[in-house]
């Protein structure tokens, strides 16, 4: 389940660094004390804004052409994804300079592709070792090109998959090279994220609709790997 929030823009530039800012965003909409915060592995995920352009090295503005920005949420379990529609309709929150002018339930596609972009970028970490290239902290951030990153982005997946009882059986992920990388602070960590389609090789449509929902990587709840 999926909605879809449109903010119509005051003009003013939004900060480049914003994700950790929309995550408490999310939460402040679900409720204080929510059920859903501070979930092991999130059943839920969201967007980038979209919509947006930057302005040099200053911040960002709405796009040339676009009428609003976006946001898109999605959410596995109904309850907090109707929690979320009814007070966005309700109290028409905003976000900085943005303000909510309109709120829609995104239709369910019929059916759906296997290759899919992303539209937040995807983050797959793993326990850093002495002998790690990528360490930032005691983590170590995998990319595309890393030969293991499928298969921490497959196993991470299944997990997901297992928690709600859906099948994780033969499915495996991959992200296409070339990829961008870019970098994302969330509270005081750094993390090392990729931006590329991503193929679903083996995977039901329920599977896929399930990450579409909810992402895909790591650290889906603080805005990690949502799909188009």
């Amino acid at each position: 389940m999926r909605i879809r929030f449109k903010f119509a823009s005051k003009g003013g530039l939004i900060p480049f660094a914003y994700q950790d800012a929309l995550r408490s965003v999310l939460h402040r909409w679900l409720g204080e004390r929510n059920l859903w915060h501070g979930q092991v592995r999130s059943k839920f995920g969201f967007s980038n804004l979209l919509n947006l352009r930057s302005v040099g090295r200053h911040g960002l503005r709405l796009r040339h052409g676009a009428q609003t920005v976006d946001w898109i949420v999605g959410f596995y379990d109904p309850v907090p994804a109707r929690q979320m529609l009814e007070r966005g309709i309700e109290l028409r929150y905003g976000f900085g300079d943005l303000n909510l002018v309109e709120v829609q339930l995104e239709a369910e596609p019929l059916a759906l592709p296997h290759e899919l972009r992303v539209l937040s970028p995807v983050l797959v970490k793993t326990l850093a070792g002495n002998d790690t290239p990528h360490g930032l902290g005691r983590w170590d951030h995998l990319l595309p090109s890393d030969p293991d990153h499928s298969e921490y982005l497959t196993n991470t997946f299944r997990r997901k998959l297992a928690d709600v009882g859906l099948d994780a059986g033969s499915i495996e992920l991959r992200m296409a090279e070339p990829f961008q990388t870019k970098l994302i602070k969330i509270k005081e960590t750094l993390n090392r994220c990729a931006v590329s389609p991503v193929t679903f090789i083996g995977a039901t449509d329920e599977q896929v609709r399930f990450a579409r929902d909810c992402g895909i990587g790591q650290s889906t709840g603080c805005g990690f790997g949502f799909l188009e």
